[in-house]
């Protein structure tokens, strides 16, 4: 699945400031924070007094306050295009992603969405689950903005979640040919690689994106969780430890880094550190089922029957709630 990561690239467009956040093994593709220029957009589709009303909800995130006063400006407007775009933004940050694509098309027949209007869309579809009609998107604002990589970025990621790596390379590839630096492209082809067997330059591109990471003033996690993960897989535990931990300096909540660290543990049979790290990732990610059919094994392993058979039906209740959502 669709891994939503930070990349180290602002989209400022005159909808929203889009910011790429990582999730594991989920489509929450993208957080919204609210840009200047959107209020400046809401002082001119709506009076001072109901554009400062809106830009206040929105700072303190109450979305259902600014949704009711944009609908009720939508009413009245005769040109309600811009208005629904803002709206599909903030059922964005609201979490309302069908709720989203259809404010964002019904503005698209009312004229051109912006791009970043285009752009939120497709990550409304990706949260929808909705892969081929984001592709459709991004095919559309790459050719409209050749020099923006972040297009040819999710591109890659959406055919790397149809493991069609050979294909994602290639968008990875021109997403980098439009920006050397750009740290993300350089941990999707890592990714690819791996996949492909490819080890040599998996390591290769994981080298890159951690180098250019560490010259950051913002890090970001997961190109040092993603090189750990595959020494933790080649059995190189020290190197993988390192990187693990530089992960977890850098974000302490990333509940996939104790899943690895767990996974590690469990290699080199320190059962107690692997329980730990196990606990710890399910507690802060409480809906994947992997750290929980880990606990389940060791438990059953050390003849813990009582909690084994407590971690197996929430492994299975939580497998049956990822069935249902797809």
């Amino acid at each position: 699945m669709i891994r939503a990561r930070p990349s180290g690239l602002l989209l400022i467009a005159p909808l929203v400031c889009c910011t790429i956040v990582q999730t594991e093994d989920k489509t929450r593709a993208a957080k919204l924070a609210p840009a200047p220029i959107l209020y400046d957009l809401l002082r001119a589709e709506a009076d001072t007094a109901t554009a400062n009303d809106i830009q206040r909800d929105l700072s303190l995130k109450a979305y259902a306050k600014a949704e009711e006063n944009l609908y009720s400006r939508i009413k009245i407007s005769a040109h309600p295009k811009v208005l629904l775009e803002i709206l599909g933004g903030v059922f964005f940050l609201d979490s309302k992603y069908l709720d989203s694509a259809i404010a964002f098309k019904k503005a698209e027949k009312e004229g051109v969405l912006t791009e970043g209007g285009r752009f939120t869309l497709a990550m409304s579809y990706i949260e929808l689950k909705r892969n081929a009609w984001a592709r459709d998107e991004l095919v559309r604002l790459r050719k409209e903005k050749p020099a923006q990589p972040l297009y040819s970025y999710w591109l890659g990621r959406l055919y790397y979640d149809d493991q069609r790596f050979a294909d994602a390379e290639v968008n990875f590839r021109q997403a980098l040919s439009v920006d050397s630096q750009f740290i993300r492209a350089y941990d999707g082809l890592g990714l690819c690689e791996e996949a492909m067997g490819n080890m040599s330059a998996a390591e290769e591109n994981y080298n890159r994106a951690n180098m250019l990471n560490r010259q950051q003033e913002k890090r970001l996690a997961w190109p040092a969780l993603d090189y750990g993960s595959m020494l933790r897989k080649a059995e190189r535990y020290s190197e993988a430890r390192a990187l693990l931990n530089e992960a977890l300096v850098i974000d302490p909540s990333l509940a996939k880094a104790y899943y690895e660290l767990g996974k590690l543990e469990e290699s080199l049979l320190n059962q107690e550190a692997a329980i730990k790290n196990f606990s710890t990732a399910a507690s802060l990610d409480p809906n994947d089922p992997s750290p929980v059919y880990s606990l389940y094994r060791l438990y059953h392993q050390t003849g813990d029957t009582n909690r084994a058979a407590t971690m197996f039906n929430r492994f299975r209740l939580l497998k049956q709630q990822a069935e249902r959502n797809h």
